[in-house]
């Protein structure tokens, strides 16, 4: 890992961005811009031991993982004494009008299926749409996973507004454009 960032400097990029410069090349075999992201199945794990601090850009309780997923509709995620249960499926990333990829949002319960005790781990797993890269059968399951363990409700209106942010920059411009309109009155 580079230290030669600026202070203050994290990765913390939209869904877009990891998408478009991690994943697509992660998928294609290209460079990555930035060795931010791990690979490990984080399915293999519970939440509590995956290496949450792998890279030093990060937040504390943020951490994103290169993995193989294998069961592309399966709602439910088994751990050694867990599952990540989904509660959004298949929500499209957009760039522009372009459809990029998907995004599953999971949460983690401790206990088996269906009686476990939610937690306050939430994983949101993305995945190429097959019209953005050429079909590569060594690594058409491969997903980035950016998992979160939400310590209090200030962290869940961030995540909110990241989400605000990653939406078409297109109706951004358009909003300026009628501003503008109302100022020539």
């Amino acid at each position: 890992m580079n230290s030669n960032f600026p202070l203050g400097f994290r990765f913390h990029p939209t869904e877009n961005q990891l998408i478009q410069y991690y994943l697509i090349p992660k998928v294609n075999g290209e460079k990555l811009p930035l060795d931010a992201i791990m690979d490990l199945d984080v399915y293999q794990f519970d939440p509590e031991q995956l290496p949450m601090n792998h890279c030093e850009l990060t937040r504390d309780n943020v951490a994103f993982f290169f993995t193989e997923s294998t069961e592309e509709d399966n709602s439910i995620r088994a751990t050694p004494s867990g599952y990540w249960s989904a509660y959004k499926k298949h929500v499209i990333v957009f760039e522009g009008s372009n459809i990029i990829g998907f995004k599953n949002k999971y949460v983690f319960f401790n206990g088996r299926y269906p009686d476990g005790d939610e937690t306050k781990w939430k994983i949101a797993e993305y995945r190429c749409s097959p019209t953005a890269i050429p079909t590569i059968d060594d690594n058409k399951n491969l997903v980035v996973c950016k998992v979160h363990h939400k310590i209090n409700e200030e962290e869940e209106e961030e995540e909110d507004y990241d989400e605000l942010l990653s939406f078409d920059e297109d109706e951004d411009e358009n909003e300026e454009d009628d501003d503008n309109d109302d100022n020539d009155e």
